[in-house]
């Protein structure tokens, strides 16, 4: 009788051990997915939904610390008619290109960069003036002109951005931000 109840025990302690393997593994799995739903696919940069998360906690962080903050939006002028004209793959391209561009240009661990929609990033910048990241944004949009192209078009044409950015001031609600961007 003891060593059908010691067969029993040994056999069920092995299916608890199987089964806290596996979710341990469906625990990694999971944390991988989440960590991959912050990111926009195409660009590797954050996704929008990971963007607004940031841009609260910043915000609440920026009353505390006191330190200037801004938040710019970068918007690639005529996307659509980059996607009709030219297709998508070059589309895609171009803002792979944008993203590599902005990667270069904000590369402190405080930056955030993000696809915001379509043919439009969003940024937050902790810790710096509006004269300042106006100065960093100038310098995106002259390394966007100057480097990146559309891809699989006839011409050498180049890409154009424009971009607003603002002051995050104690006073303003989160969604102020976005729509007073200069």
């Amino acid at each position: 009788v003891a060593t059908v109840f010691e067969d029993q025990q040994n056999f069920f302690q092995t299916q608890i051990n199987q089964a806290n393997q596996r979710m341990m593994s469906l625990r990694v799995d999971l944390a991988a997915a989440r960590n991959d739903m912050k990111r926009d696919p195409l660009t590797d940069t954050l996704s929008r939904g990971a963007f607004d998360l940031a841009l609260q906690q910043t915000v609440a962080l920026n009353f505390v610390l006191r330190q200037p903050v801004c938040v710019a939006i970068i918007d690639l002028d005529g996307f659509a008619r980059i996607n009709e004209s030219s297709g998508h793959a070059a589309g895609d391209d171009v803002l792979r290109s944008i993203s590599d561009c902005l990667a270069r240009t904000f590369v402190r661990r405080s930056d955030v960069v993000a696809r915001f929609g379509g043919g439009q990033f969003a940024l937050i910048l902790s810790d710096i003036t509006l004269e300042t990241a106006q100065k960093l944004l100038q310098r995106v949009l002259e390394s966007i002109r100057s480097t990146v192209s559309i891809p699989y078009s006839s011409k050498d044409q180049r890409v154009t951005c424009s971009a607003g950015v603002t002051e995050l001031l104690p006073s303003d609600p989160v969604a102020a931000l976005l729509t007073h961007t200069t």
